[in-house]
């Protein structure tokens, strides 16, 4: 029918590159159907800020504690953990001195949650500490709680508030708890272990980067990075060789290509 047209229809929104990835190819052609020549398609939908992305209502990403989070847009059955396990110390050559848990959580407050040691030969807990605020860490938060730790097959749970088990690692091994928050889980080994040799001082991390994407904070977590063998330990911030990035400028311009926000190159126009 007259009016009608051929159109390109779908969706794409902003991701960590921003508008410099947007192109027809994410988009499908559509047979007729009435047109809208000079503005955007019908069903075709472009976002272009992080604030309309990150604000889906009565979802994990409305900036509000509903459902049955945690905390605001994480924990719960439906969105992401609001806390990961980061690092860790146990052995070391002779006594062993400064064993800690560290966590990152994506919200400053953590009271409430517990850190709860499990010895993997009886299975049952032997230990636990309590959490509470992080230290600022360019857009998550970090904190270790200092708390003796056996050697060999041993666990370690992370509970939150609702004595919810939010991860259950082990080293040198796994084994399913027979007791407390973790009963009947099996652990997750880190592979990566101490011994009698490991320098004082030293730890196993979490390492690797994260950029944000365009569910923000609200999709990085532990697994988005590996475990590294014992090293020079970061307690209470960021490991060495972990890198978060949290805001869309750091993420957007890359001096000398095509995300610096100039007109260089060859481009024939900025960034294009």
């Amino acid at each position: 029918p007259p009016g009608h047209s051929l159109a390109l229809v779908g969706s794409w929104a902003v991701n960590r590159r921003a508008l410099n990835d947007v192109s027809g190819s994410d988009f499908q052609w559509r047979f007729p159907a009435p047109d809208s020549s000079g503005s955007l398609n019908d069903e075709q939908v472009i976002v272009t800020t992080q604030v309309e992305v990150d604000r889906i209502e009565g979802s994990c990403f409305d900036c509000e504690k509903n459902l049955d989070e945690v905390d605001v847009d994480c924990g719960g059955s439906t969105c992401g953990a609001c806390a990961w396990i980061n690092e860790l110390h146990y052995e070391n050559t002779g006594t062993d001195t400064g064993e800690f848990v560290e966590v990152v959580s994506k919200v400053q407050d953590l009271s409430g949650y517990t850190i709860v040691l499990y010895d993997g030969g009886s299975k049952k807990v032997y230990n636990s500490a309590p959490l509470g605020e992080g230290t600022s860490a360019g857009g998550v938060w970090v904190q270790a709680v200092y708390v003796g730790m056996r050697d060999g097959v041993d666990g370690v749970a992370l509970v939150d508030r609702t004595n919810a088990v939010v991860e259950f690692l082990s080293y040198e091994g796994s084994f399913t708890a027979e007791e407390g928050p973790a009963n009947g889980m099996t652990s997750t080994d880190i592979v990566v272990f101490e011994s009698g040799s490991t320098p004082p001082g030293h730890s196993l991390a979490l390492v690797g980067s994260w950029a944000v994407n365009r569910r923000a904070l609200n999709d990085v977590s532990g697994s988005d990075f590996q475990w590294r063998f014992p090293a020079p330990d970061s307690s209470g911030s960021l490991n060495d060789e972990q890198v978060i990035v949290t805001t869309q400028v750091e993420v957007d311009r890359i001096e000398g290509s095509c995300f610096d926000c100039e007109k260089n190159l060859d481009e024939v126009d900025v960034d294009c």
